[in-house]
C-alpha cells in the first residue's frame, strides 16, 4: 500500500524490515533520491530516521513525524513506520520498454 507519494518517489508501509537489511550510516541529511538537474528528494532532520539496504531495496524506519523535501512538491509529513522506497514507472507503448520517471 502506497502511503506517501512525493513526487516520483514511492513509500510503501511494510510491517517489518527484511531479515537480511543492513543498517546504513547517515549524517545530517539523507537524499532519498536525486531527480533531474539539481532537484532532490531530502530528510534535512534524520535524527529520528533510520536507513536500511536489503536484496537493492532502501527502507525507511521513521521513528517520530518527519519532512521529505523537494524544490517543486514542497514538504510532505512521513509518519512513524518502516517504509520501503519505489519509483514510480511508465510504460512507453511505442518502444514497449518501462522506465522510471524522473521529476
Amino acid at each position: 500500500m502506497i502511503t506517501n507519494q512525493h513526487g516520483d518517489v514511492l513509500l510503501k508501509k511494510v510491517e517489518k524490515l527484511p531479515i537480511n537489511s543492513k543498517k546504513i550510516r547517515i549524517k545530517n541529511k539523507y537524499v532519498v533520491e536525486k531527480g533531474e538537474g539539481t532537484h532532490t528528494h531530502v530528510i534535512n532532520d534524520t535524527k529520528n530516521l533510520e536507513v536500511f539496504v536489503s536484496d537493492e531495496n532502501i527502507y525507511l524506519n521513521v521513528l517520530k513525524n518527519l519532512e521529505i523535501d523537494h524544490q517543486e512538491h514542497g514538504k510532505q509529513t512521513i509518519e512513524p513506520g518502516i517504509y520501503k522506497k519505489e519509483i514510480e514507472r511508465q510504460f512507453d507503448y511505442e518502444k514497449e520498454i518501462e522506465k522510471n520517471v524522473r521529476d
